[in-house]
């Protein structure tokens, strides 16, 4: 014997549907079975990532309004002093050290060299426009910071053209480290008036020497070369 759930009706075993109320009629040991259905997606979603050249455009902005800003603050706030082209100095560091890789991948190392050494001479003549004295920046600065681009510059060139060798490279950089710091001796006491002699810059030299002639001597002996490969894990 059933009823009608919804009117209080007999119903016949045979009924699908109530005579009166057109209620159907379920049998409770015979429920279908309907699946769950997560609320959340089948697939996970994924953001789309950010390219380079969308980081490199806010941080462009980000450097071009901190440098502007400075500059308006500086003439309309803070007269006194042109503390803004360091603000504007640091400012083409970080872009030219930074932006041109995110930019361009493929970019010379050659000129990335070039460039970093650009903007590292005008950061340093921005400086020299805070200072009563300016002629520190050519005089010693500009010279040294130019020495030093044309160094790592000759450096890359000698490496990739003739030998990778690592004791090759150690080679370059006590050559390199001798002729800079000779320069940086005279350009001081040129600028300072004095007397062009090699004093500190000398025992610099000296070391230097006793190591290029060291590794000069183990390139040309392969066994001995060998071994110091061996030894020092290069």
């Amino acid at each position: 014997m059933s009823y009608c759930v919804h009117c209080g009706v007999e119903l016949d075993a045979s009924l699908k549907k109530c005579p009166l109320c057109q209620t159907p009629v379920l049998d409770p040991n015979v429920i279908p079975y309907y699946e769950a259905t997560s609320p959340y997606p089948p697939s996970r979603g994924q953001v789309e990532q950010v390219k380079r050249k969308d980081i490199a455009i806010v941080i462009t902005s980000l450097l071009i309004a901190t440098s502007i800003t400075c500059s308006l603050l500086n003439q309309f706030a803070f007269p006194q002093t042109r503390w803004s082209l360091v603000v504007t100095g640091t400012c083409m560091l970080i872009w030219v050290f930074c932006i041109p890789f995110m930019i361009y991948r493929k970019i010379s190392s050659y000129l990335a060299v070039f460039l970093d050494g650009s903007i590292v001479a005008i950061y340093l003549y921005m400086i020299s426009q805070l200072t009563a004295n300016k002629s520190w920046c050519s005089y010693v600065a500009l010279p040294i910071t130019a020495l030093c681009t044309g160094l790592i510059l000759l450096s890359m060139f000698l490496y990739r053209k003739y030998n990778r060798a690592i004791f090759y490279s150690i080679l370059y950089f006590f050559a390199d480290l001798a002729i800079l710091c000779t320069a940086i001796e005279l350009l001081y006491k040129n600028y300072a008036g004095k007397e062009l002699a090699l004093t500190w810059s000398a025992v610099v030299l000296t070391v230097c020497a006793i190591f290029g002639i060291t590794i000069l001597v183990m390139l040309s002996r392969p066994r001995l070369r060998e071994a110091a490969r061996r030894r020092l894990h290069f």
